[in-house]
C-alpha cells in the first residue's frame, strides 16, 4: 500500500510540520538571512542610481506607445 499524501485538509500536524522544516534548514537553509541596514541602504541607493540613469538615457519613453502608435 503507498504512503498517505497530506493534503492541507489532513490531520497533519503543526508541530511535525515545523520539525520537518526545521529539519531541512539544518541541511540547506530555507529561509534568506535578514540583511543588515547597510545592505538594504546599499540596494536601495542602487535602485535609486538605477533609476536616474534610466530617465536620463530614455526619459519618458514608453514601448507601447511606439509599438501600437497611440498615446494614452
Amino acid at each position: 500500500m503507498s504512503s498517505p499524501t497530506h493534503s492541507q485538509d489532513s490531520s497533519y500536524s503543526i508541530e511535525k510540520y515545523k520539525e520537518e522544516w526545521e529539519f531541512m534548514d539544518s541541511i540547506e537553509p530555507l529561509t534568506p538571512p535578514k540583511p543588515s541596514k547597510d545592505e538594504v541602504k546599499l540596494c536601495l541607493d542602487a535602485y535609486k542610481r538605477a533609476a536616474e540613469y534610466d530617465d536620463f538615457m530614455f526619459g519618458n519613453h514608453d514601448v507601447l506607445d511606439e509599438f501600437t502608435g497611440i498615446t494614452t
